[in-house]
């Protein structure tokens, strides 16, 4: 069963719904303006969300997507401003054009392994994102991708990237840490116009690190946009769990998170996550609670 194009579009009073088990698809535009709209449960059967379906849902502050759900259609959850977070199922592979553009509630959000392409304007506008890992099967990050992301304060961007749009990081004015994981960076490309395409604004390059690997950095020294950042640092690997030997706790402390990203030098106040330490000659994986 198929809840067609438009069927409850421009409803600003519906508050709530639940839709029947026997639901396999959410047509275009279905819920676009429902901006009462607050709650809703989507059944484990919808395989297919329409694209601008729920356009517009302003109150709406959190969805869960059913596992058989592929892909995540172009302006789907646009301008769902109180959205805070959402569970993308391990099954979606692609996320359209604009999906979550405009979510400017939005703190956190998984993108699943399986994800290959992040489309244009993907998450364009969502000023409360702090941090995203691109996940290791994307190939494609599209033009906006990430841009006026202003919270955003690091990124991985995995080795297998092949293709970065224009701006996909413009505006991103509070970005400190840049993880890169190529050996080989790709460069950027020219436009229509010939002009070289960029991925970050000017200041990015003056104002964050760029961690990547040793043979990354040192092919950075001359490809666009790569070679321009003045700060370019060694990542350290996060897959060391435990290595003792003489301790000294008089040597300076490092703490890295998952991605080798140095984010302090005490182990005093973080915030809850995992974390590598190092000190002196001693390495460990810890967790804070």
């Amino acid at each position: 069963t198929s809840i067609g194009s438009y069927t409850f579009s421009g409803c600003s009073s519906l508050s709530s719904i639940t839709l029947p088990e026997r639901v396999t698809s959410i047509g275009s535009f279905t819920f676009s303006g429902c901006s009462s709209l607050s709650s809703i449960t989507i059944p484990e059967g919808v395989t297919s969300i329409g694209t601008y379906a729920f356009s517009e849902c302003s109150s709406l502050s959190s969805i869960t997507i059913p596992e058989g759900v592929t892909s995540i259609a172009s302006s789907a959850f646009e301008f769902c401003r109180s959205l805070t977070s959402i569970t993308i199922p391990e099954d979606v592979t692609s996320i359209g054009r604009g999906a979550f553009w405009g979510c400017n509630n939005l703190t956190s959000i998984n993108i699943p392994d399986g994800v290959t392409s992040i489309g244009h304007n993907a998450f364009g506008g969502c000023s409360s994102l702090t941090s995203i890992t691109i996940p290791d099967g994307v190939t494609s990050i599209g033009s906006l991708a990430f841009s006026d992301c202003s919270s955003l304060t690091s990124i991985t961007i995995p080795d297998g990237v092949t293709s970065i749009g224009s701006l996909a990081f413009s505006d991103c004015s509070s970005l400190t840490s840049i993880t890169y994981l190529a050996k080989e960076p790709i460069e950027a490309g020219t436009d229509y116009w010939g002009n070289l395409i960029k991925f970050f604004d000017s200041t990015t390059y003056e104002t964050a690190t760029l961690y990547m690997s040793e043979a990354g950095k040192e092919a950075a020294k001359d490809i666009e946009p790569w070679k321009n950042f003045k700060n370019i640092k060694v990542y350290v690997p996060a897959s060391i769990d435990e290595v003792i030997a003489d301790f000294n706790e008089d040597a300076p402390c490092e703490v890295f998170n998952l991605n080798g990203v140095k984010v302090a030098e005490s182990t005093d106040n973080l915030p809850a996550g995992i974390y590598i330490v190092r000190q002196g000659n001693v390495v460990k994986k810890i967790a804070v609670k």
